[in-house]
Formats: C-alpha cells, sequence, structure tokens
C-alpha cells in the first residue's frame, strides 16, 4: 500500500482520507482548535504544532481493508448529536500511532509543543499506549491535540481496528444509555458503540467509522459519567 507521507505522491486513497477527515471535522462545526493555532487542514495536510502533517506520524498502517460508513450516516449521526442538550463540541482530536520507543515519542512531543509555546500534560493510562495532551488549560474547557504513541507490543486480536487510528473526541452531556439509542438508530453494526469503561464506569462511547488507508477513524461520544473538570488533576510536563 502506497502511503501518503512527506514528498510522496499522494494516491487517489490518501486523498479520500484525508477528505473524510475534513468532512467530519466540518461537520462538528467547532473552530476553536483552529482558533488555539493546535489544528487545522491544508494543502491536503492535517497541520499541527507537532508534526507538519499529523498522517506522518502513521509509519505503520492497519491491514483493514479500507471500509467507512457513509457520508450521510455520520452526518445525520453527528447533526443528532448536536441537537441534544448537553451538547458542547470538541474535547480533543486524538492521534494513536505506533512507534519505537514511546518514552522517545512523549519526550519528541513535550520538546516541539515547548519550542511552539503550548503546555503538555500526561493522563494516567489505562493501556499500553501514553495519554499525552497538547493545548492550554488556562479555560478547562478548551479543546486538546491528544497524541497516543504505542509500541504495538500486544496480542491483541483486534489491533488492526484500533492501531493506528484517529479519535475524534466530544463532549455529549447524554448517558451511555441515550448515546447507545441514539448511534443505534443510525449504525447497526456488532460493537457499535463500544463502551470503553474505567473500574466498570463507561465514559465513552466508541463508534468506529471505518478504516483508509491503513487508518482507522473513531467518533468517541463522551458520556455524561465524564467531568472535564478531572483534566485538573492531569501532570502537567511543560
Amino acid at each position: 500500500m502506497e502511503q501518503c507521507l512527506g514528498k510522496l505522491a499522494y494516491t487517489r486513497g490518501c486523498m479520500a482520507l484525508i477528505q473524510h477527515i475534513q468532512n467530519i471535522y466540518r461537520l462538528l462545526a467547532d473552530d476553536r482548535l483552529e482558533s488555539l493555532g493546535l489544528f487545522h487542514i491544508e494543502d491536503s495536510k492535517l497541520v499541527t504544532p507537532i508534526a507538519e502533517d499529523a498522517l506522518s506520524l502513521f509509519a505503520y498502517r492497519s491491514k483493514k481493508a479500507d471500509e467507512i460508513i457513509s457520508y450521510s450516516v455520520i452526518a445525520e449521526l453527528i447533526n443528532a448529536i448536536k441537537a441534544s442538550s448537553g451538547y458542547k463540541g470538541i474535547n480533543h482530536i486524538g492521534f494513536c500511532y505506533k512507534t519505537t520507543s514511546k518514552e522517545n515519542a512523549v519526550k519528541a512531543t513535550t520538546k516541539e509543543a515547548s519550542n511552539k509555546g503550548y503546555s503538555v500534560y500526561q493522563e494516567p493510562s489505562i493501556d499500553d499506549a501514553a495519554w499525552i495532551f497538547v493545548g492550554e488549560l488556562s479555560e478547562v474547557t478548551n479543546p486538546l491535540l491528544e497524541f497516543l504513541p504505542h509500541e504495538g507490543k500486544t496480542n491483541d486480536k483486534w489491533i488492526d481496528s484500533w492501531l493506528p487510528h484517529i479519535q475524534f473526541d466530544i463532549d455529549t452531556g447524554m448517558s451511555p444509555e441515550e448515546i447507545e439509542t441514539l448511534v443505534k438508530k443510525f449504525i447497526r453494526k456488532p460493537f457499535t458503540p463500544y463502551s470503553i469503561q474505567i473500574d466498570g464506569v463507561t465514559y465513552i462511547e466508541r463508534v468506529n467509522l471505518g478504516c483508509l488507508e491503513g487508518v482507522n477513524l473513531m467518533l468517541d461520544l463522551s458520556t455524561s459519567n465524564r467531568d472535564i473538570n478531572y483534566r485538573k488533576s492531569w501532570t502537567k510536563l511543560v
């Protein structure tokens, strides 16, 4: 599979991936990340302070074949979520990618963010990836970028369904049951949504939107169980 990295020619599949990411981002209609200088799409690149093109993080690609939920279905789902009374917009956009050294990846992200004038925070992880956030929490509700370097040392048979991935995490204010009912109105697939739990409490309902060019796309719908003020307990790295 030809990858859309660096100065290599973009394939039709790579362009489709970028277009799909742009469509999802536009549907969310939340430009605060752009206002903060954290994320925008320009010249077919996902521009962030950490990587001129965030797709360059994905040297390792999933072996899954291209399959994606249609734009119309995603639009219907996102519009229904936005219509809910508790919708607050993007919490963060995350990039989970395979790396040879998680420790070195965290150091590189921290250095690059610091050089660009951004703070870096680390949330305790419940899996094998580091959970690193870039942005500024002078306002606790500010949207952030998340970087999740993973060394890929796992026996998880579903690894190709989540490594690598881009996640659009949004605050819904809805209960897990409300989210599940809403999602199933539009998408009838096994494990959709998939509950992400800590100590038996569901904090996120994940919708796997599919895979293009070896990159999985996720819509993470936070539940009313997640208190955004938890961010205040994260470790500030810089």
